[in-house]
């Protein structure tokens, strides 16, 4: 009888040890271990392409009558050329012509038996308007018998191709490139860039100068907008460059997001929903940065 209550006390010690261990070890189906997560991390970097070129070209020939003859040429071939420095001289072909000088005589004869009779408070109504019209031939005579001077307007390089094909490039650098419609808000004026010089495999610094407001190329879909970036050293001209805007944003899936509301995991078993954590921005939602911070993880479709 005795042997008989040990075996069944070892009977309830065993089942009530098998309770114990089931009631304390956690399910499989719990919920806190068998979420799916998603990692938080940065947008990816905007990167364009574009040639360093001269920020601006002034034409020096560019526009000169037919009837002109370079006179001197102050510069070289790629010579650097200062700001208001003379580049070219030039005049006009019968500024020599005989004809025009006796032309001119006259009409300083004219123009002074005209004066006088002002003067004298004898000139008509016809007088002044005649004056008018000798002093407007004056002055154009003059200007083709004299010589003329053309400055750089920038600090640059003398460029020439020929005679009628002289012009300064600015030394002052710029990249064209160009941004689609749906990169557009992702840059601004001011922003500052990594520009990587690909034929030298160097990365310098630089700024956004400005970002069209209108697109470039209606007739294409996407829309597209020019983008201006100064670098901040000097690159060879015609080099290609790969111009990179590293993103501030942080993405945030949409199946992350209930309401702009996520739910992030801490730990293995702990969780947080975190209220008014992202904004939409052109169709993405974007984390706040005093709410979601990179590397936190988000639960993916939370309850």
């Amino acid at each position: 009888m005795k042997k008989n209550w040990y075996i069944i006390c070892l009977a309830i010690i065993s089942i009530s040890l098998i309770l114990f261990l089931f009631l304390e070890t956690p399910s499989k189906k719990d919920d806190s271990t068998s979420m799916k997560t998603y990692t938080l991390q940065r947008e990816p970097s905007l990167q364009m392409s574009g040639q360093i070129e001269p920020r601006e070209v002034q034409h020096i020939t560019e526009g000169l009558p037919k009837n002109t003859k370079i006179d001197e040429v102050e510069y070289s071939e790629d010579q650097k050329v200062p700001a208001g420095a003379v580049v070219l001289k030039y005049h006009y072909e019968n500024a020599d012509n005989l004809e025009n000088n006796a032309k001119l005589n006259l009409l300083r004869k004219e123009q002074q038996k005209i004066l006088n009779a002002y003067q004298n408070n004898q000139a008509s109504d016809e007088d002044v308007i005649k004056l008018s019209q000798i002093n407007k031939s004056i002055d154009d005579l003059n200007n083709n018998l004299q010589e003329h001077f053309i400055s750089a307007k920038f600090t640059g390089y003398y460029q020439r191709e020929h005679d009628k094909d002289i012009k300064i490039i600015s030394a002052a650098e710029e990249i064209e490139t160009e941004v689609t419609e749906f990169d557009y808000s992702k840059l601004k004026a001011g922003d500052k860039v990594r520009i990587k010089v690909l034929p030298l495999n160097k990365t310098i610094t630089g700024s956004i100068r400005s970002v069209s407001l209108v697109p470039i190329k209606e007739s294409t879909a996407p829309s597209k907008y020019k983008v201006i970036v100064e670098p901040d050293d000097y690159i060879q001209f015609g080099f290609s460059t790969k111009v990179i805007v590293d993103s501030k944003s942080i993405v945030v899936p949409h199946d992350c997001v209930v309401g702009n509301n996520v739910l992030i995991k801490k730990g293995k078993n702990n969780t947080k929903w975190i209220e008014n954590a992202v904004y939409k921005n052109n169709g993405s939602y974007i984390a706040r940065k005093d709410k979601l911070s990179v590397g936190d993880r988000v639960v993916v479709h939370p309850k």
